[in-house]
């Protein structure tokens, strides 16, 4: 589920469609909370949909670590890569803004964080950053950066408005973030082989 105060646009005729942001977002605030509402197909129910099913996955679905495929019910679906995106992974199921989003600001991730099952994508972000070929083991040559993004954006967590908490999964996991009791993961935790997708 997207952040209630965002809405649809048209990026540019490049890019399509994107999510922005109908007010401020303040860093630290959860922007995208996988919910109820949201679809997981197993590898075995993604092969048996016809093909006119697979063309809408292919292009609005991302594959986790454990080989699944999500495909968000809602706005969440556009969110555009960017090489400065300004939202993170703060675990598997939630994005955190990871600094302040303005009003009319897109908001963007980075798709090395997504789509484990994708060796290589094409980037047209046009950021001064942009790295011209998204890989899914880029995650090696960020993680430090992106952690250290994630790290100091949790910190505001419990001083902004959540919205999507109500729909959070895994609650007790974040208030044990909050409290000191667990530690926010390393993105490459995520990545490192659980189902053999690197082997």
């Amino acid at each position: 589920m997207i952040h209630p105060s965002t809405e649809l646009k048209t990026i540019n005729k490049t890019i399509g469609y994107g999510v922005v942001a109908a007010e401020f977002i303040p860093e630290g605030t959860i922007i995208w909370t996988l919910c109820d509402f949201d679809r997981i197909f197993t590898p075995l129910e993604l092969s048996q949909l016809p093909p006119h099913y697979r063309e809408i996955i292919d292009k609005y679905s991302y594959v986790n670590s454990s080989g699944e495929t999500i495909l968000c019910w809602d706005y969440g679906r556009y969110m555009n890569h960017s090489c400065s995106a300004n939202t993170f992974t703060l675990d598997e199921f939630n994005y955190i803004a990871i600094r302040n989003i303005h009003e009319g600001e897109e908001i963007t991730c980075d798709y090395a964080q997504l789509n484990y099952s994708v060796e290589e994508l094409n980037c047209s972000c046009g950021q001064p950053t942009c790295r011209k070929i998204i890989r899914n083991k880029d995650v090696f040559l960020y993680a430090d950066i992106w952690d250290n993004a994630v790290y100091k954006a949790f910190a505001n967590f419990s001083h902004v408005k959540q919205p999507l908490l109500p729909f959070v999964k895994n609650k007790k996991y974040l208030s044990a973030l909050q409290n000191g009791v667990e530690k926010i993961p390393t993105t490459k935790i995520t990545y490192i082989d659980r189902k053999g997708l690197f082997a």
